[in-house]
Formats: structure tokens, C-alpha cells, sequence
């Protein structure tokens, strides 16, 4: 009996410390009014770069900040993003992050439902081009600048992709 109970003690605690290794690590920290990036940046800037940009790009030289914002459109609601930016090239990429506590984190996993909260936006191009989550239909989605509707002549493309 007392080994059975053994292997059983011995099966949860190594279960218990599988699931810590797999726990999601917070890109961000939220103090006072200002944000604690503890993410790797790097990594970031260049798994964002391939994912958005097409290799005639030139040298891209991206800032990493988190940003507090509010949604237009049909409501206003808080949110959070990470901004990655070029401001000589006109490049701002973003890429939505969930808050829990003080804590933000990026969610890379689709679940059929947050498609817009697992891509990643680019807005290139000059103007009204920052990127916005805009809530249309009762549903959010990102934009580039706050224009609910295309224009034909804008100076700002918008390119989305979602990481693997």
C-alpha cells in the first residue's frame, strides 16, 4: 500500500511541475501609470519583422512599448497592446495583450474566437495610421487610424498575420 501511494504522490508532484513549466510568462508588468517590460524584445522585433514585413523593407529599426488605449467604434472599452515601431520608416506594429492583474500577457493560441487578439497588425504608410481596435458590429477588430471605412486614397496599408 505504501508504495502505491508512492507512485501516486510521486505521479502529482511531477504532473504539478510539468504544469508550472508550461505556465505563460507575462510580456509585461503593469506599475502605476507606466508599464515593466520583462519580455524578450529581441526575439520579438525580429519574429515580428518576418511575420509582417516583405524583405524589400530596407532596415527597420523598431522602439518596443506597451500602450494603454481605448476602442473606437460602437463602444469604449481599455485595452493594452504592444507597440513596435519605425517612426522614420512610418512602420507601427501591433499586438494585443491580455491583462490579468497587473500582469499583461501576448496570446499566440486561436481558439476560433479571438482571431483578433492572436494577430499581428501592421499599419504602414503616413496620417491617421495608428494602430486602433475598432468594435464594429458588437465585434472588435484592429484597424489603422480611426476611420471606420476604406479609403481609396490612403496613405496607410494594413498587414495582418497571425504567428505559428
Amino acid at each position: 500500500m505504501k508504495t502505491i501511494t508512492t507512485i501516486i504522490s510521486f505521479f502529482f508532484i511531477t504532473l504539478s511541475f510539468a504544469q508550472n513549466n508550461e505556465t505563460k510568462k507575462a510580456f509585461a508588468i503593469i506599475k502605476g501609470e507606466k508599464f515593466l517590460i520583462i519580455g524578450d524584445t529581441l526575439k520579438l522585433k525580429s519574429t515580428m519583422l518576418q511575420l509582417v514585413m516583405d524583405d524589400n523593407s530596407g532596415k527597420v529599426k523598431l522602439s518596443v512599448q506597451v500602450v494603454k488605449s481605448q476602442t473606437i467604434g460602437e463602444a469604449v472599452k481599455n485595452y493594452y497592446y504592444v507597440l513596435l515601431q519605425d517612426k522614420e520608416k512610418n512602420v507601427m506594429i501591433a499586438k494585443w495583450l491580455e491583462k490579468e492583474n497587473d500582469e499583461l500577457f501576448m496570446l499566440n493560441d486561436f481558439n476560433g474566437e479571438n482571431y483578433w487578439q492572436v494577430l499581428t497588425t501592421a499599419c504602414i504608410g503616413t496620417g491617421d495610421c495608428t494602430p486602433q481596435v475598432a468594435i464594429i458590429d458588437s465585434k472588435m477588430n484592429w484597424v489603422c487610424g480611426h476611420a471606420l471605412v476604406c479609403k481609396i486614397d490612403s496613405t496607410c496599408k494594413k498587414v495582418s498575420a497571425i504567428l505559428d
